[in-house]
């Protein structure tokens, strides 16, 4: 019986000790675990605040660069509307300047119009005493070759003479009406019905022109022609080329033959 006992009371102090072991091993691995979810829980505290101390700092960065984005954008914008209105004030002063060039420029126009009004009534001026000038020479050299003509000859000797009428002819100051129609019938006398086939031949041509034509077809020179008609050589040259003009297709080269051979 007192083993019984005995050996009871070993049993249940093994089993005390056992309950007592496992018990501790319990604890201790549930303080072990303890400790790793608590070393776990601050690990994942420090990650998140770590990764809200970088989110508070991209924020702040972007907040600095929409800040920053801002301040420069409204800068350049200052600095357009400043440009802007320089330019504006530079297109002003521009307009400004063409204005008052263009008034500058209707005040020359007006002075140089008045100073070219002015001249053109002195030259008008000098140009009507010239005429008079003129005019009176004139009417004094036809009162002296008046004076001084030949004596008329008998229109028979002048058709039994193509010469003497030729002749005649050479010797001519053609500077009245008068003067042009007795030269048109003493050539006609000497080349009959020459000026109506020449008008006919070419209709196109002026008194001036075929009376130029006959003064040539009698080999007048440039010099003699302007002496004849009293006006300059120069004005020869130009009634010389008109008339060439209206003969057609006569180059210059042959147009005095083309005239002596007319007939």
């Amino acid at each position: 019986m007192r083993h019984e006992r005995t050996s009871r009371r070993l049993h249940e102090i093994a089993f005390n000790t056992q309950k007592s072991l496992t018990i501790s091993n319990l604890n201790y691995k549930f303080a072990v675990e303890q400790h790793k979810k608590q070393l776990s829980e601050t690990a994942l505290k420090q990650k998140n605040l770590r990764l809200q101390v970088l989110a508070v700092a991209l924020l702040l960065l972007l907040a600095l660069a929409i800040v920053s984005f801002l301040f420069f954008r409204q800068r350049n914008r200052k600095h357009l509307v400043e440009q802007h209105n320089r330019l504006l004030q530079q297109d002003k002063q521009l307009l400004e300047t063409e204005n008052e060039l263009a008034a500058a420029r209707e005040s020359l126009q007006q002075q140089a119009l008045q100073r070219s009004q002015a001249k053109l009534h002195a030259k008008s001026r000098e140009l009507v005493r010239i005429n008079r000038q003129m005019l009176d020479l004139k009417t004094r050299l036809i009162a002296d070759l008046n004076l001084q003509s030949p004596e008329p000859v008998d229109e028979r000797t002048f058709a039994a003479d193509s010469n003497l009428a030729i002749g005649h002819l050479r010797r001519m100051k053609i500077l009245t009406e008068s003067d042009r129609v007795m030269f048109r019938e003493i050539f006609e006398q000497a080349f009959p019905n020459f000026g109506l086939r020449l008008k006919t031949a070419f209709p196109d041509l002026s008194a001036s022109d075929t009376r130029l034509f006959m003064m040539l077809k009698l080999g007048f020179e440039t010099r003699e022609i302007a002496e004849a008609l009293g006006i300059s050589t120069e004005s020869v040259w130009k009634g010389r080329y008109r008339l060439r003009k209206k003969l057609g297709k006569v180059e210059n080269a042959e147009f005095d033959a083309f005239v002596l051979r007319f007939s």
